[in-house]
């Protein structure tokens, strides 16, 4: 009916104002088209309404973006029904992409891309076909530059639609993929995400390479054709010589034929004429079937080498074609990278994805591995949800499996994916991995104790690839102290791999597991876990040490030989011994002889070849300037496992065998936590003086009580607490005798240091004293709450559990009356104060004792032979012109270092060795080895160098750029945490704002912003004097003085941090600094030019005056020039005016506008 009376257009016409009415019609619409395709075979109908749509305008009103939309979707469902009525109207839907409404545009690029995919994407298209897929293509390209960034995603999301089904000619692949590069420079977040996905799955699909493919096999391909291509073209053009060959061959015997025909002899008769005629052209046919064959042969062949010819090229175009597209792969691996650093948490989220999705082709793509480690590193964020996201990317990298993968064996392959992933690591990516492992393991996300089961045997087996060092180091990670049960069977592959000090290496960082510090209970760590002396583990280390030393080639000997120093120090029992044993071999080895161990100043001998022919000493031994090297960081490792045995163990043991004294802790602190039950002064006093003193016994019972001291000091009614913590006033059963303190102190002083083992005599002691006082373990008095004046009762309470912190002690009840309260007040609570004194100066000699005479004892002793070495490393030192090697210096100069953290003693003697070589030294490495041990010294004895910070700053104008920088990173640490006090040296830190070496500029500035936070800013502040004195007051030398403009950069920059608030008093302090200065012109032009700086602040009545007195002693000096007297007019109208009552009015009203601008955070700073 439609076609027979021609009802289409007006159909079509009515159809348009139903979509643009009724957003529902554009699904009946599309059924009434189905029907007619369907059932009647009709377009015409659908062709009228593709007309009537492109005539349309659809922004002229605001109704129309609503009918915009309904129209474009039933211009995508249309395409989507039937291509072909599309692909036959192709000029009127590609009209539509010039359409004002960006829903046209998009629904007619859809339908485009309907079209390729439906009807333009087959292998078997005639040239028409190809151009109008080849033109639609370039269309779809060129849309994506739209403005509109939601076109601009949703044409990315076309591509991306092709893509994956496969649609997109292997030709435009490189064009399309170079798009999505471009785009993920896009302004927009959308746009950026699905280039990013159209980008992954062009990875995923495409053409030229597997999974398993490498660059170098496609360059091998490339070359492999390149040499076919050169070959059948030689080949070609052979055939073709030797066609033109027989063409010439033909046609010169052709012309001799005639020749030879026309000079006949005519004399010949007609028969034999006839004859020899017959036997001519049965020759010449004979001779032209042959020919005929081989030219045809010819032909065809050179067809065929044509025809290889053309694919031979096309496999080298698609080569090219491949290491291009790799090529831009790397390029889009370093821009998506870029996405980390992305303030939006959905380009990082998406980037994540991307390389997640790609990370199949890591032996592909090789930079892919890189930028997955890149990944990985950000598990230290503060975000949350960026760590969650890294440890989720992980999982799916190395623990999803294929699901064909038998389940018994996904363990394993787990395993050795992550062996893969630490390969080539750095240490920094090791750390990250480390991290991102413990995390998962915290949180059950994997199956830890399977995929421990397989990388123990991993660790294991042989191998050559260090796949068993990857494992040890994987098991460092996870395991823990369940070592402890793989002691054994450590041992015995120590003892096989041998030969392998990597291997070594990690199984003794695996072995120190086993030694894992436990929680500390009650005050003191429970006895850690130690290996019998005879234990046969330090023996097979001894050994391997010793017979490998020679070899000084070995770059795995040091780490190999610290890491077993570190087992033997941390699980031997009694370790000394081992170590001087090992030292002693490794000394004969060197060919070190000890001299008088009981004189100083006996120097212990070297190896002759090196004291007499210090230049000579190659030609007498391989290398002895290694092996000294080696000997000395042994002797320095050695220093530092001592001092941490003797810091670490001997205390814990100590404290845990025989100090019983930390169980009276809990009376000190329920006597300080409940002071309205434990009033009087003198307890209060004395149990904060004894607090203080146990705080002393370690650094975990001065971290867990440092709180409570400051609070009682801070918040005490007591001032003889607050103030007197050192007195001693005691006495015990004779209350009135006052004598008894000096004798106790001495007694007690006496058994310290004329006792063999001590602390047993004062716990007796202690006990016999707290039986006298009534104190059980965990027992006290309570002296109750009261308001009466007169004396009040005592109660008595017994406890239980004494040493467990985790119950309060608690004290037997005892009600008397009330006529006994004046009889047993007195004594009880001065017999407490006596006792408490008791405890304190037992804890005092305790930590005298152990600080002291234990170390002493050991380090003096005679098995100690560790500590005659020492004069080795100063002979060393003192004569470089015969040790002259950079190394030799560098290693006795860091043993120095680790013996001087022995003892305090140790420390003083040598520091003036130390710090010259730190300034004398022409070795870089030497001062920079210093700079960086110098953190090790300030945590441990700050006293002992306070003498020597300038030597330390002085640094910082070092002529070398790492001495400085480390020097900076070194002082700036210290200040920061607070081991290094703050002293007019900090200007050389403002010096190093202008440094000309970027790195050090910024961690200056860095420096000082984060000093600007401490204080509340007044630990900045304070300082500017001391920096502003040694910049401009002629202190700096000749070559280190600033000129105008780096002195301006170095003020403005401290000067950004510096806020003085709403604070009226710092402003008169201000003014009044300013009334005694003496002001010139220019400085009395400034003031008036910056009149609105202090107008506000003149309402102060100090502030008004100061200005007064400035203006006074200014025309006193500057007398009344003409132009002087335009300023001091204009000035003081606008200091009167200040002080009206309009002034005062605006001044209030701008310091409301300042406050009600301010923020919350910094209203509560100030």
């Amino acid at each position: 009916m439609i076609n027979k009376f021609e009802h289409a257009r007006e159909a079509s016409i009515q159809f348009i104002q139903a979509v643009k009415l009724y957003n529902s019609n554009s699904s009946l619409l599309i059924d009434v088209l189905n029907l007619l395709l369907t059932n009647y075979q009709d377009t015409s109908l659908a062709i009228e309404f593709l007309k009537e749509i492109r005539e349309t305008n659809f922004v002229a009103a605001q109704a129309d973006n609503a009918s915009a939309k309904t129209v474009a979707t039933f211009i995508i469902d249309m395409a989507r029904l039937d291509p072909d009525i599309i692909r036959t109207h192709i000029d009127q839907i590609t009209d539509l992409l010039t359409a004002e409404s960006h829903h046209i545009r998009v629904a007619a690029l859809t339908a485009l891309c309907s079209v390729i995919e439906k009807l333009l994407s087959s292998d078997e298209l005639d040239d028409g076909q190809k151009k109008m897929s080849d033109d639609l293509l370039k269309k779809l390209r060129e849309q994506v530059h739209d403005e509109t960034p939601f076109l601009r995603q949703h044409y990315l999301q076309l591509w991306t639609s092709l893509i994956q089904q496969k649609k997109c000619p292997v030709k435009q692949y490189l064009s399309v993929f170079e798009l999505g590069l471009h785009r993920l420079r896009d302004k927009a977040c959308g746009v950026r995400k699905h280039a990013v996905t159209l980008i992954m799955h062009m990875v995923l699909n495409n053409p030229y390479f597997v999974i398993d493919s490498t660059r170098a096999q496609l360059e091998k391909g490339e070359n492999d054709a390149e040499t076919k291509l050169v070959e059948l073209r030689q080949e070609l053009e052979k055939l073709n010589k030797n066609k033109k060959e027989d063409k010439k061959m033909e046609e010169k015997k052709s012309q001799s034929d005639d020749e030879d025909s026309g000079a006949e002899d005519k004399t010949v008769d007609e028969d034999d004429e006839m004859n020899v005629d017959n036997n001519q052209e049965k020759e010449i046919e004979e001779n032209k079937e042959p020919n005929e064959d081989q030219s045809l042969q010819e032909t065809v062949n050179c067809i065929k080498i044509e025809e290889q010819i053309m694919r031979v090229e096309d496999l080298v175009t698609f080569y090219r074609d491949g290491l291009q597209f790799m090529d831009l792969i790397e390029e889009a691996n370093g821009r998506v990278a870029n996405l980390f650093n992305s303030p939006r948490l959905a380009d990082f989220q998406q980037a994540i994805d991307f390389f997640v999705n790609i990370s199949h082709y890591r032996l592909s793509l090789p930079n892919i591995e890189q930028n997955l480690r890149l990944m990985f590193s950000l598990i230290w964020s503060v975000d949350k949800s960026k760590c969650e996201a890294i440890t989720q990317a992980f999982v799916k990298i190395y623990f999803d499996v294929s699901p064909t993968m038998a389940r018994i064996h996904i363990p394993l392959h787990q395993a050795r994916e992550i062996i893969r992933a630490f390969k080539s690591a750095t240490f920094s990516e090791e750390l990250c991995f480390e991290e991102i492992l413990k995390q998962l393991i915290k949180e059950k996300k994997i199956p830890t104790k399977t995929i421990t089961e397989d990388l123990w045997k991993f660790y294991k087996l042989p191998s050559d690839n260090n796949t068993d060092v990857i494992a040890g180091k994987i098991l460092t990670f996870i395991v823990g102290n369940a070592v402890n049960t793989k002691l054994n069977d450590i041992t015995d592959l120590i003892q096989i791999k041998e030969k392998n000090h990597r291997f070594v290496h990690i199984s003794c960082l695996l072995l120190q597991l086993a030694a894992t510090p436990k929680k500390i209970e009650n005050g003191v760590r429970p006895k850690q876990f130690r290996l019998p002396k005879t234990h046969r583990l330090f023996e097979i280390l001894g050994k391997i040490i010793v017979s490998t030393f020679d070899d000084v080639s070995d770059r795995q000997w040091t780490p190999m030989m610290e890491s077993a120093f570190d087992v033997i120090f941390k699980l031997a029992d009694g370790p000394i011994e081992h170590i001087e044993n090992i030292i002693k071999k490794l000394a004969v080895k060197t060919g070190v002889k000890l001299g008088d161990a009981g004189n100083e100043n006996n120097q212990n001998q070297l190896p002759q070849h090196q004291q007499q022919h210090p230049h000579h000493h190659s030609q007498m031994n391989t290398n002895p300037a290694a092996l000294l090297v080696r000997f000395l960081n042994c002797l320095g490792k050695a220093a530092v496992g001592i001092a941490y045995y003797l810091d670490c163990t001997v205390k814990d043991e100590l404290r845990r065998k025989e100090a019983k004294l930390i169980q009276y802790k809990n009376i000190v602190e329920r006597i300080l936590l409940k002071p309205r039950e434990y009033y009087q002064e003198t307890s209060q006093l004395s149990a904060t003086r004894c607090l203080c003193k146990l705080m002393l016994l370690s650094f975990e019972l001065y971290e867990t009580n440092a709180k409570m001291v400051f609070d009682l000091l801070k918040n005490s009614t007591f001032e003889s607490v607050r103030v007197a913590i050192m007195i001693f006033v005691l006495a015990f059963d004779d209350v009135s005798d006052r004598q008894w303190t000096s004798m106790m102190e001495s007694a007690f002083d006496v058994i310290f240091k004329l006792a063999d083992g001590p602390i047993k005599h004062i716990e007796n002691i202690i006990k016999k004293l707290a039986v006298k006082t009534g104190v059980k373990l965990g027992s006290l008095f309570k002296i109750p709450l009261s308001s009466q004046s007169q004396p009040l009762s005592i109660e008595s309470m017994d406890f239980e559990n004494a040493g467990n912190e985790n119950n309060q002690n608690q004290l037997s009840h005892q009600q008397q009356h009330h006529h006994h309260h004046s009889q047993m007040n007195a004594n009880s609570a001065l017999l407490l104060v006596r006792f408490l004194n008791c405890l304190e100066k037992a804890a005092v000699g305790i930590v005298y004792y152990v600080d002291c005479t234990v170390k002493d004892e050991l380090l003096r002793r005679k098995e100690a032979k560790l500590m005659q070495y020492k004069n080795i490393v100063e002979q060393i030192l003192l004569h470089q012109n015969e040790y002259y090697e950079e190394t030799l210096q560098l290693s006795a100069t860091i043993c120095l270092c680790k013996f001087m953290l022995l003892s305090v003693k140790l420390c003083e003697k040598h520091a003036k060795i130390l710090f010259d070589l730190l300034k004398y030294s022409t070795f870089e490495s030497v001062q920079v080895g210093i700079l960086v041990l110098m953190n090790d010294f300030y945590l441990k004895y700050p006293s002992s160098f306070d003498a020597y910070s300038n030597g330390v700053y002085n640094c910082l104008h070092n002529p070398l750029y790492n001495v400085r920088l480390v020097a900076l990173k070194t002082i700036s640490d210290l200040i920061l945490k607070e081991m290094m006090k703050l002293k007019d040296q900090i200007s050389e830190i403002a010096l190093c704002i202008i440094d000309k070496h970027p790195q050090i500029a910024t961690l200056a500035t860095s420096f000082f912003s984060e000093l600007a936070k401490r204080q509340h800013g007044q630990a900045l502040f304070n300082i500017l004097p001391d920096i502003f004195s040694n910049l401009v007051a002629g202190k700096l030398d000749e070559q280190r003085q600033l000129n105008e403009e780096d002195f301006k950069s170095i003020i403005k920059f401290l000067f950004q941090y510096i806020s003085y608030g709403d604070n009226p008093h710092l402003w008169r302090d201000l003014a009044y600094i300013m009334s005694k200065l003496k002001f010139n012109e220019r400085t009395l032009k400034c003031l008036h030019d910056h009149y609105n700086y202090y107008a506000d602040k003149l309402v102060e009545d100090a502030v008004y005056e100061s200005f007064l007195t400035i203006l006074n002693n200014a025309k006193q000096n500057l007398g009344t020039k003409p132009d002087l007297k335009v300023v001091f007019d204009e000035l003081s109208t606008r200091i009167e005016h200040a002080r009206s009552s309009n002034g005062i009015l605006s001044a209030i009203q701008q310091a409301q506008q300042k406050t009600k601008q301010q923020p919350k955070g910094k209203k509560n700073q100030n």
